[in-house]
This record gives structure tokens, sequence and C-alpha cells, in this order.
């Protein structure tokens, strides 16, 4: 299936890495509730309880410095990703989008993402200290901005994959996407997406992201019941990283 492929992530120089998905079961328990006697069954359900729910692990052929590869794209689990340049020896910055859009300087086109729709035009680039920017206007509010980086602008969230400029004859591309999501991989912590932690997460980052050869993402389960970390009869857990991973409990 797509979720366990094989893929394929090459670094700015071009050289190429291959890996490997995983998903490695841990040692959650089976148990029977009495805790609540007013039941007139028993409640059967699945808890962590601190515990390893379930790991989902990528592992690389050869160690990958991920800091050289900002701007390309990575496929984790069934997820379409770019490197961020947020991305440090410690820290694996990503972005996934809605939408990825390809403007030529002037161009502008009108997207809708859920309920709202926005207007996106590429009207110039600039040169800052060496570095040439985009500027990228939505709406009424405009916003110089550099490949690698992530923005809001009038309200919409935008990563800028490439930017690219030409001398002669004068002219630019530039590659957005938007609607972004930032989902952060740091050693030791939890994974934070949009900023915020998910609980029950931890990652491991073997090697370091300068010499990665493996991404280990640890679930106990308490993101679905803060409480207890349970599936209950009936019930299902999804992964709330990748969303692609689901544990049902069809009952006993």
């Amino acid at each position: 299936p797509d979720l366990l492929a094989d893929g394929t992530v090459v670094d700015t120089k071009g050289k190429e890495y291959t890996y490997k998905h995983y998903i490695r079961f841990g040692n959650a328990n089976a148990l029977i509730d009495f805790a609540a006697p007013e039941e007139e069954d028993p409640v059967f359900l699945v808890t962590a309880e601190g515990k390893t729910l379930f790991k989902l692990e990528v592992v690389f052929d050869e160690a990958f410095d991920a800091t050289n590869a900002i701007g390309e794209g990575i496929t984790l689990f069934g997820r379409d990703y770019t490197i961020g340049s947020g991305t440090d020896s410690n820290t694996l910055e990503l972005y996934t989008s809605a939408i990825e859009l390809t403007l030529n300087i002037g161009d502008s086109e009108t997207v809708t993402l859920g309920d709202k729709t926005y207007r996106v035009t590429f009207t110039g680039i600039v040169e800052e200290d060496g570095d040439y920017l985009a500027r990228i206007t939505v709406g009424t509010s405009s916003q110089k901005v550099a490949e690698g980086n992530s923005y809001t602008i009038g309200g919409l969230d935008v990563f800028a994959k490439e930017v690219t400029y030409y001398k002669l004859p004068e002219s630019g591309t530039v590659i957005l996407l938007l609607g972004s999501e930032k989902t952060v991989f740091e050693d030791g912590s939890a994974v934070y997406i949009n900023d915020e932690s998910v609980d029950g997460t931890l990652v491991t980052l073997t090697g370091g992201v300068n010499a990665l050869t493996n991404v280990l993402i640890t679930f106990d389960g308490t993101s679905e019941n803060p409480e207890k970390g349970v599936i209950t009869e009936g019930s299902t857990y999804t992964d709330p990283v990748f969303e692609k991973v689901k544990l049902n409990f069809y009952g006993r």
C-alpha cells in the first residue's frame, strides 16, 4: 500500500536517498473496566496508560543530511511534504498544503480553500542582501517572501517553495504552497503541528538531522482520550500526525 511504500528524497546537490516505512506495535493492554458499577455491562477498552500504542518509523538507506534538502519534497506515510527552512541539526521542519500554485511575474489566480476565496498575485521580485524575494499580494495585503519560508498574507497561510529570478530577459517564477500546514519533528520532543504540540507523541531522530538514519514517532494514544488514552469498544484511534494509521476496536 501507499502508506508503507518505499520513498526517495533528493538533496539540493542531486544526491538521492531512499527510505522505508514501518509500523511497530507496542505494549498497550486490553482491559475490562469495572470502574463504573452503575453500568449494566463492564466496559471493554484498549489502554496505553503511558506505554506505547504503536510507533511509525522511517529508515534511510544511508545517513541523510536534511539541512541540504531545503525546499525539496518528501513523502512520509502517504503524505507529501516540503522540507522547510527551519530545519537545523536538531529539528526537521515540514510543510504540506492544500494547493500548489506556480506563478510568473504579473500573474494572478483566484483560489478557494474551504468556504473562502483568495486572489493571489505575483507582483514582482526585489533583491535584498543578495537574495531575491518575491512580492506576493493576497487580496489587499502584500508581503515579500523568501524561498523556504512561511507567511500569513491576507489571512492565507503561504509557504514559498521556490523563488526563481532571470535577468535576461528579466522575469521570475514562484511556486507557492497555499493553506500550508507546518509539522515539526524535534528530537526528544512531541510532534508540533502549526506550533501546537500533539499530545501522546514523542520524536526520536537518530543521527541528528545532519546525518539522519531513522525518524521514529511514538504514539501512546492519549490524544484520543487525554484522561485515559484509550480506544473503547466500537471506537477508532487515528494517528494525529499523518492521519493515515487507524486502530479499530470492533468489540469482544
